[in-house]
């Protein structure tokens, strides 16, 4: 959105999911990119790649390959959906910042909607829910290590993993599934595996 406004001459708005960046802090310094670039998939960077080639050729319009060129631009308005509270420099952001807080949407829901899962959760008596968040998700040796460890317990586990990973023959207390609303299933659970990655920081929060 910032290079096509910036060609057409129009004013544009940046949305924040996470977090924005000043002269002075950035959550793309040098080792925070190279750790986000390893953990990409490369159809995630394939994606990116067939944008930049339709940019130029329909468009005439150059977009970086650099992630801080891709994700550390600002605009005159910006909304930042977390808490300021939550920036570690959030006091350093000027009046065209707004930190709306992060937008729920179906991550609200107080019901599982997926009957296998709501049928596992109901049936559960010492439930652990093991997600990794949208970033680090693509760790199996991780979830196999998680299934050695809870395959012969009295624990039932739902893990959040990526489709092409959700493998099959699990044991009968472990569910692999791509998404659940984690604020119907937090207060069923008696442990939460995370990396504590903000949205799901935000979503214990409420």
């Amino acid at each position: 959105g910032h290079f096509v406004a910036r060609k057409l001459d129009i004013p544009a708005t940046k949305l924040f999911p996470s977090y924005p960046s000043t002269q002075q802090w950035s959550v793309m310094r040098p080792q925070t990119a190279a750790a986000v670039s390893f953990n990409m998939a490369p159809p995630d960077m394939q994606v990116i790649s067939e944008i930049q080639q339709r940019a130029k050729r329909e468009f005439d319009i150059t977009i970086p390959a650099e992630m801080p060129m891709l994700f550390g631009v600002s605009e005159p308005t910006n909304i930042v959906f977390m808490p300021r509270k939550f920036h570690p420099v959030g006091d350093q952001f000027g009046a065209g910042y707004h930190f709306v807080g992060p937008a729920m949407g179906h991550a609200r829901a107080e019901t599982i909607s997926d009957k296998t899962v709501r049928d596992f959760v109901s049936k559960s008596k010492s439930l652990i829910l093991i997600s990794l968040g949208t970033v680090f998700n693509t760790w199996p040796q991780f979830f196999e290590q998680c299934i050695d460890a809870l395959s012969q317990s009295d624990h039932q586990a739902v893990m959040v993993v990526p489709p092409a990973r959700i493998r099959k023959n699990l044991p009968e207390n472990i569910l692999a599934v791509p998404f659940v609303e984690q604020m119907a299933v937090l207060p069923r659970c008696k442990v939460f595996v995370t990396r504590s990655e903000e949205h799901t920081s935000e979503l214990q929060s409420h």
